[in-house]
Parts: structure tokens; C-alpha cells; sequence
């Protein structure tokens, strides 16, 4: 149960992997000799012998235009094919050579004979104990602008972590999926998309913690934060972020998959399962309090109960069991179903097509007029107490109301667009 901290100073060593064409067929047109990177792949027919076979693949890699390779200098003699990488501290990943064809070649597949080493490796070089972290350490990221960018699985299997980022940490976590970083110090094509994993993936994080800074100093913070916490039960708590994100998104972007996942945001901008339109994930509880901005994508699941209080905005695209808005801002869109929402105060903008089995109106205002699909509220239930301000508005050519129960005279009931 050891603390760690992110000191992010390792010395950068450029990546070698050398893979070997061992033999050609007597026929050497019968075998075909590949290199594959992020499923891109150059391929070289077999030639007189293994030698120049070789070296026209040798050629063909240093003279391909693709970012994936002219990232990598290929060398090599006889039958050897090297790749090193351009850039020292900027690995690249799952390069295979492979042999195809009726042919009887043979090779050996890529292997690392200088492993890839720098400041935004997620290694034991970069702890202040210049280890990686182990079950039920607590990691902290603080008073360092180092990028956490590469090897972002190395702590997949551990158990237990707690991790806590503050502010004082400026530095990024992860990379921008849509594009592909070819240096260490930001630079991308946007030729083609990031191969390599994007987000810090742990299957064991307990809790995920970003403070609130107390200091004299007002620290920015981190503008990319991206974990995938996977199938272990989280408690994710953050007091606040950046207030500026990297790409068009969140500054913090999460997800994980476990039912009983619990999410509290009291501060900052977050996202859960935002990274991807195709992400997935579950959450039982997700609360946003105080000036938090929350994006629940559509594929989350199980979410049992969502509060929305203060004056924080919650964007929820997601079907629900319960949701309450006892203040803020709240909107729903998508398709998801809400089985009851309590409208307690605050306003609510409820623009998913979705079922809202029971509605209690007990104070608030709802406005149903900017989405004209068809959708349901099998129960209305206007309990608003006497001196509170109570609303809705709504097409009833578009919506339908089932049940009026209790209808109330401090709820105002407006029908628009009819």
C-alpha cells in the first residue's frame, strides 16, 4: 500500500525491433513478405534470394508516405528488417512481419531489441520510487506538466489503485484518438487515426479522485484526461478541471462498465463514455452539485439514479431509473426512458423521445416544445406546494400526458405549438 507520484523523467531512448526473413521458397514468387503497423500493411513478393528479398522490402518501408511508417528508419542485412523509431520516447506498436503464399518461407516475427524509454512512458523511470505501481498503492499526479501518453496499459491487471490528480498536474493523459501523435511533444498527422491505446486503462481502480486546489496559485489543470476504469467497481470524484479541453470535447473523459459504478462531479467539466459515439459503459449513481457540467453519452447502462443540484448543468442521453433536478440545468435527449423523474426545482429541458413513466412536477420548470417527436408521460403528477413556482410546457400533438394526477394551482400547465 504504497504512494507513488508521477515525476515523468526518464531519459528518451528510441525503440529498435528487428524481425528476419529466414528462407524463400525454391519458387521465391511463392511466398510474400509483410510488415503490418495499426492494420496497415507493405508487402514485398519473395525475389532470387532471402538478401535482396529483403532488402526491396527495406526499400518499400522507407519510402512509404504513411504516417505509421515514416514515423520508423528500416535498415538491416542479409535477411534482417530493423525499424527504429524516428522519434526517441515514441514507441510504435505491434509491428509484424509475416509470410504468405504457397511457398514453404519462413520468418521471425519482430521482437524488441531496445525497448522504448521517456518522460511520457507510463513506467517505473517515471515514479518518484521508480516503481510501477502494485494492488492498493495510491498514485498522485501533481506539480508536473510531463504528458502521460504512451504504454497507457501497463497498469491493467493491478488491483485496488486509487489515483488523484490535482490541478497543480498540467500535463495530458492519453491521446487524441482521431489523430496520430508522432512526437512526444504533441505533434500529429491528421492523415490518419491514433492506433495505439488512447486511454489509461485499469481494471482495478477503486477510486478516481481530482480535488478541488486550495492554494494561493490558480492552476489550469489537465485539458486531456482519459481513463477507462473497465470492469472493476469505481468511485469517481472530482471537484473540478480544466476549464478548457484539448479537442472539441471534455477536458475528462471516463468510462468504465461495472453496474454499481458511482459518479460525483461538484466542480469542472466531465464526461462518461464521451471519447467514442460507440462507447459503452454503467453507472448506479451519478450526482453533479455546485458549477459542474456533466455528458452522459448514450451507451450507458444501469444507471439507476441521476441528481442534478446547485447550479451545475447535466446533459443525460441515456435511459435511467431515477432522475432528480432539485436545481440547475438539466436536459435530456436521445431515446432513453426515465421510469420517474422528480422535478423539484431547477429547469429541465426534456428533449430525449423516450418514456417518463411518472413525472412529479413539485416545483421547477419543464419545457417539452423543443423536440418534436412523439413521446409519452404515462403520469403527471403537479404537487407543486402553494408559493412555489411550478411549470410546463408542452405540443400536445406531440406528447402525450396519460395520467393528470393532483394537478395543482401553483403549476402552470402551457400548451405551445398546438
Amino acid at each position: 500500500m504504497a504512494s507513488l507520484r508521477w515525476t515523468g523523467k526518464a531519459i528518451a531512448v528510441a525503440q529498435v525491433a528487428t524481425g528476419t526473413i529466414d528462407s524463400l521458397d525454391a519458387t521465391p514468387a511463392n511466398n510474400t513478405y509483410t510488415v503490418t503497423i495499426g492494420g496497415v500493411a507493405i508487402s514485398q513478393v519473395g525475389t532470387v534470394d532471402v538478401t535482396t528479398t529483403a532488402t526491396a522490402l527495406r526499400v518499400l518501408l522507407n519510402a512509404s508516405s504513411h504516417p505509421y511508417f515514416a514515423a520508423i528508419t528500416w535498415s538491416g542485412i542479409v535477411g534482417n528488417i530493423i525499424g527504429t523509431a524516428d522519434s526517441a520516447g515514441v514507441p510504435f506498436v505491434g509491428a509484424a512481419l509475416t509470410e504468405t503464399g504457397a511457398g514453404s518461407g519462413a520468418v521471425t516475427d519482430f521482437a524488441a531489441t531496445v525497448s522504448n524509454s521517456g518522460p511520457n512512458v507510463l513506467a517505473a523511470a517515471n515514479f518518484d520510487t521508480l516503481n510501477l505501481p502494485d494492488n492498493s498503492d495510491t498514485v498522485v499526479f501533481e506539480n508536473s506538466s510531463t504528458d502521460v501518453f504512451w504504454n497507457l496499459d501497463a497498469l491493467t491487471a493491478i488491483t485496488g489503485l486509487k489515483i488523484k490528480i490535482f490541478k497543480t498536474f498540467t500535463g495530458k493523459i492519453g491521446l487524441n484518438k482521431r489523430v496520430f501523435q508522432t512526437t512526444g511533444a504533441g505533434a500529429v498527422s491528421s492523415l490518419v487515426e491514433e492506433y495505439r491505446e488512447d486511454e489509461l486503462t485499469i481494471d482495478g481502480c477503486t477510486l478516481l479522485n481530482l480535488p478541488e486546489h486550495f492554494g494561493t496559485t490558480t492552476p489550469s489543470g489537465s485539458n486531456r484526461i482519459l481513463f477507462n476504469l473497465k470492469a472493476t467497481q469505481a468511485t469517481i470524484l472530482i471537484e473540478d478541471t480544466s476549464s478548457s479541453a484539448a479537442e472539441l470535447n471534455e477536458p475528462v473523459r471516463i468510462r468504465g462498465t461495472h453496474t454499481d459504478n458511482a459518479l460525483y462531479v461538484n466542480g469542472g467539466t466531465v464526461g462518461f463514455c464521451t471519447n467514442d459515439p460507440f462507447d459503452a459503459g454503467a453507472l448506479a449513481t451519478l450526482f453533479s452539485s455546485e458549477r459542474a457540467k456533466v455528458i452522459v453519452n448514450p451507451g450507458v447502462t444501469a444507471l439507476t439514479t441521476a441528481t442534478c443540484d446547485g447550479s451545475s448543468t447535466l446533459y443525460l442521453q441515456c435511459a435511467a431509473t431515477t432522475v432528480n433536478i432539485n436545481d440547475g440545468f438539466l436536459v435530456t435527449q436521445g431515446t432513453g426512458a426515465i421510469t420517474t423523474l422528480n422535478v423539484n426545482g431547477g429547469t429541465s429541458k426534456l428533449k430525449s423521445s423516450g418514456t417518463i413513466t411518472t413525472l412529479n412536477l413539485n416545483g421547477g420548470n419543464v419545457d417539452m416544445s423543443e423536440d418534436n417527436r412523439a413521446k409519452t408521460i404515462t403520469t403527471l403528477n403537479s404537487a407543486a406546494s402553494k408559493g412555489v413556482s411550478s411549470s410546463i410546457m408542452y405540443n400536445p400533438s406531440v406528447i402525450t400526458i396519460t395520467n393528470k394526477l393532483n394537478p395543482s394551482r401553483a403549476c402552470n400547465i402551457t400548451v405551445s405549438g398546438a
